[in-house]
């Protein structure tokens, strides 16, 4: 997961397309399942989870919520309560990528719409 981790900081494109293609994702979620309660494993998972959120744009942040990424953290950041300080910062850091990517789409969304309207009412 460190290892990961590393990688997707580097802001590579195409490290992120074949971690990506690769199931990356899934892979650090099936890391956390496994290894539910080894804080020190799921604090690396977190963080290459968040990492990857943040630097992968939205196909990776869509990726990590159909594997079930913001799931994962958080019920590893439950179950070791608020003596896992890393851990909930990975998980606030995973949360606010994903808000702040939920936020866009939806602004995209609206904005589309308005387009429509327009171009909609220009027609008639």
């Amino acid at each position: 997961a460190s290892a990961l981790q590393s990688l997707f900081a580097a802001e590579d494109e195409t490290i992120i397309e074949l971690a990506l293609g690769l199931d990356a994702p899934e892979v650090l979620v099936h890391a956390m399942a496994r290894c539910m309660g080894q804080l020190a494993v799921e604090e690396r998972c977190a963080a290459a989870l968040a990492t990857l959120a943040c630097h992968g744009e939205d196909n990776a942040v869509i990726a990590i919520l159909d594997a079930g990424g913001q799931f994962a953290v958080k019920e590893a950041v439950e179950f070791h309560g608020p003596s896992a300080e890393q851990l909930a910062a990975w998980a606030k850091a995973l949360n606010d990528v994903i808000d702040d990517c939920l936020i866009e789409a939806r602004e995209n969304n609206s904005d589309q719409g308005r387009e429509l309207k327009e171009d909609d009412d220009i027609e008639l």
